[in-house]
């Protein structure tokens, strides 16, 4: 009897390692996850394994026994990786490291590509790019010519816990007829949906692809993906622009957190949202409409709840409060 492929996981249970699980289980493959979690995609099974316990506790459990056709690993702390590639790497035929384009050393180059410089390397989790550089490190020695890097811009999509994206969908769909605040300066943007990353990582796998590829979708701008986020949204209201200045002077913050217009870059950064894509789309990979993905995006946050609460984003009490200030000045100007 022939055995299906052999895919490990390491994670499975959060948003990026679910989607990557999912996708395998979509291509009829056996999938296996290692997470802390428990809640993995119907079909895969689930090995929960301490990852801060090291490499004995993956040694000890008998269910990763024996070799593996592909292993994925979404990891951003290199103690986990270390004592992964000391007990996985030569029983895996192909593996896949989800690293992340913070390694690169320069933010403010438009069109670079996977010949970039990086950062020095770091084992502090905390200092997510240069962990990340530490990881590759790490992995590279052990798998060598069996290693694919997978260095991912912007993740957005359905079910994305971070909010940066989503937080535009829900507040344009709040706003309704009302205004939305955006920023004067635009800037270039680009994203990645989460389902065609994951596709693309098992393609990928499958092919035995090597190297390094920047998982990037296409240069837009921040104001088109906005307005394609307001056509799903059904926002009608008027685009009022702030000035970075007013922006500041308004703790409105960019990028992600709280208080923040996501995506928004200051030009220091101006490099994180227009990357080459090229050597990914010279394998194949095959990446959706960002149209599309707003409109799925618009969905999910109406399923989820325009107004919960968020990592990432104004508030639309907050957005409401600037867009005050914002006209009271003008009158006073």
């Amino acid at each position: 009897m022939l055995r299906g492929v052999r895919i490990l996981v390491l994670g499975g249970t959060a948003w990026l390692g679910r989607a990557i699980a999912t996708a395998h289980l979509a291509a009829g493959h056996d999938v296996t996850c290692v997470a802390r979690g428990s809640d993995v995609p119907h079909g895969a099974a689930l090995v929960r394994v301490d990852r801060d316990e090291g490499a004995t506790a993956l040694a000890r459990e008998a269910a990763l026994e024996g070799s593996w056709d592909e292993v994925v690993d979404v990891t951003s702390v290199p103690s986990h990786a270390t004592a992964a590639a000391t007990v996985l790497a030569p029983r895996a035929r192909h593996w896949t490291l989800v690293s992340t384009i913070s390694v690169y050393r320069d933010a403010d180059r438009p069109g670079a590509d996977e010949s970039a410089r990086i950062l020095e390397p770091s084992e502090d989790p905390h200092d997510y790019g240069r962990a990340k550089v530490r990881i590759e490190e790490i992995v590279r020695a052990a798998l060598g010519d069996r290693l694919l890097v997978v260095r991912p811009g912007l993740i957005v999509g359905p079910g994305d816990p971070t909010d940066r994206y989503g937080s535009w969908a829900a507040r344009a769909a709040l706003a309704g007829d009302a205004p939305l605040l955006v920023p004067a300066r635009d800037v270039a943007a680009q994203v990645i949906d989460v389902r065609d990353l994951a596709a693309a990582i098992v393609e990928l796998g499958a092919r035995g692809v090597v190297g390094v590829r920047d998982a990037v979708g296409p240069v837009s701008t921040l104001r088109s993906l906005v307005d394609e986020i307001r056509a799903a949204a059904g926002h009608a209201g008027a685009v009022v622009e702030a000035t970075d200045a007013e922006l500041e002077r308004l703790d409105v913050q960019p990028w992600g957190g709280p208080r923040s217009l996501a995506l928004w870059l200051p030009p220091a950064a101006a490099g994180l949202g227009a990357r080459s894509n090229a050597a990914l789309l010279a394998d194949g990979v095959r990446l959706r409409s960002t149209a599309e993905t707003a409109r799925d995006v618009v969905v999910d946050e109406r399923a989820r709840g325009l107004d919960r609460a968020r990592a990432s984003g104004l508030t639309r009490a907050d957005e409401v409060a600037v867009l005050a200030a914002l006209a009271h000045d003008a009158v006073d100007g």
